[in-house]
């Protein structure tokens, strides 16, 4: 090394200290390692994991709301009784008129298609919680969420005239 000119011998210096550095990294690391082992190894009491029922949840959840309605507008029109495109049309008025927004747990079209669902099928919140995987609390304040925007999707009839003159309305007067 004493043939070397100055700037490769600091070369070659600074390669040896980086080395050395990477190697007392590597040493802390496998000490790090062994101790998380050895802690993990006195805590010899079972841990309950809840990740694996939660995801479990999340896809039967999501494959429901797929089949409900996006699976076909046949399956569409059964479940919810209106097409895929309806569907999709009434879900953005709701977001942009009546204001409803997604929760960290259910999205909007799924709040949408499981209170059709109820509405069309007269079906009680313990048979719904069951099939979407829900609590019953769950789907009743998801439900009141759409119903309370009933005055948005319903319209207020206007009443027929006595001089109105279009023929489908002659054979409904008053006598």
């Amino acid at each position: 090394m004493a043939h070397l000119p100055l700037s490769r011998k600091m070369k070659f210096l600074r390669l040896i200290i980086m080395q050395v550095k990477m190697m007392e990294t590597m040493i802390y690391l496998m000490l790090f390692l062994v101790a998380a082992i050895h802690i993990r190894k006195r805590k010899n009491r079972r841990r309950i994991s809840y990740a694996n029922k939660t995801f479990e949840r999340h896809c039967i959840r999501s494959l429901n709301s797929y089949k409900m309605v996006f699976e076909s507008d046949t399956q569409s029109l059964d479940n919810c009784r209106m097409d895929r495109r309806t569907f999709g049309k009434l879900c953005q008025l709701l977001k942009t008129m009546g204001e409803l927004k997604e929760s960290n747990n259910m999205t909007i079209e799924e709040k949408v298609a499981n209170f059709l669902h109820i509405i069309a099928h007269h079906t009680k919140n313990r048979v719904i919680k069951r099939q979407v995987a829900r609590s019953g609390e769950t789907i009743s304040r998801q439900f009141h969420a759409v119903l309370r925007l009933h005055p948005l999707l319903f319209k207020k009839p206007v009443s027929i005239g006595e001089n109105s003159t279009d023929n489908r309305w002659r054979w409904f007067k008053v006598v």
